[in-house]
């Protein structure tokens, strides 16, 4: 297959999100097809992906029912349900099943939350652009935050914790995801905590199926590190032309599968806040 003439960056400010960048490391003809030619996928979900949406909608609907009510659904499984077609399982048992996982995943979620928390967003679109200090054309990032807590610790000291609901039973850690939410969280972290300082961030993943918590604080020098790596994806991205695709035990699993995917190898070398 040859490719075809790409656009300039100028003429398709994409915004770009931490799955993205995670794509473009792992192939970057696939990025090309999915991200930038914005190619349709046949959509044929499986259950974990069912699944997963239906406990993404519930948390978030209880979320947004505690934000304006203080008060949650008196009953979970009545909620749920209704996400999950009967008609895509063999048998009532196997639905029966799975709705109840699902009711599980989410409350172990919600019995997470500080009661005493502030809910400042609800599966929030969060956007900020970044300037490369080339001078280059500004590139839109953005990230979608499934919760951002303002909470108070023991000192009386208020601070901010994005939650990052995780639906699948993979536990690897996303690189881009806590960096370019504290990113795109400043101009919010200066509404509600205004000052010249930096403001650390707790970013939570919780894991619902596994029942596991991963917190971790993004500070000054970690967000620093991060950014190192951020900038040269970016800069990888807008400098790339050839677009190779990497090689992967998992193609036949590729949407993209026959568009010209061909094992070829491309190593790349390796205040804002």
């Amino acid at each position: 297959m040859v490719n075809a003439p790409i656009r300039s960056r100028a003429a398709y400010p994409r915004r770009l999100y931490p799955s993205h960048l995670e794509l473009f490391q792992q192939c970057r003809h696939r990025f090309r097809l999915k991200v930038m030619e914005r190619r349709p996928v046949a959509d044929q979900p499986g259950p974990a992906l069912a699944k997963g949406n239906a406990a993404h909608a519930v948390l978030k609907m209880c979320g947004r029912e505690w934000m304006e009510t203080a008060s949650m659904p008196a009953d979970l499984r009545s909620v749920v349900a209704p996400r999950l077609l009967r008609g895509d399982y063999a048998s009532g048992a196997d639905w029966d099943r799975d709705v109840a996982e699902v009711t599980n995943w989410i409350k172990y979620g919600l019995a997470s939350l500080d009661p005493y928390a502030q809910i400042l967003g609800v599966e929030q679109f969060l956007e900020r652009t970044y300037t490369p200090d080339d001078g280059s054309i500004p590139i839109p990032l953005g990230a979608v935050v499934d919760l951002i807590l303002l909470r108070t610790d023991q000192a009386g000291a208020r601070f901010i914790e994005v939650v990052d609901y995780k639906t699948g039973k993979n536990l690897d850690a996303s690189l881009f995801a806590p960096v370019l939410t504290r990113f795109v969280l400043r101009p919010l972290i200066k509404r509600h905590l205004p000052g010249d300082d930096f403001v650390p961030v707790l970013f939570t993943e919780l894991y619902l199926a596994k029942e596991h918590v991963r917190t971790s604080e993004l500070t000054l020098t970690r967000c620093l590190d991060d950014w190192e790596e951020v900038k040269r994806t970016l800069a990888a991205i807008t400098a790339e032309s050839t677009w190779p695709a990497t090689p992967s035990p998992l193609c036949e699993w590729c949407p993209f599968n026959g568009n010209g995917c061909t094992p070829t190898i491309d190593e790349e070398p390796g205040t804002l806040w």
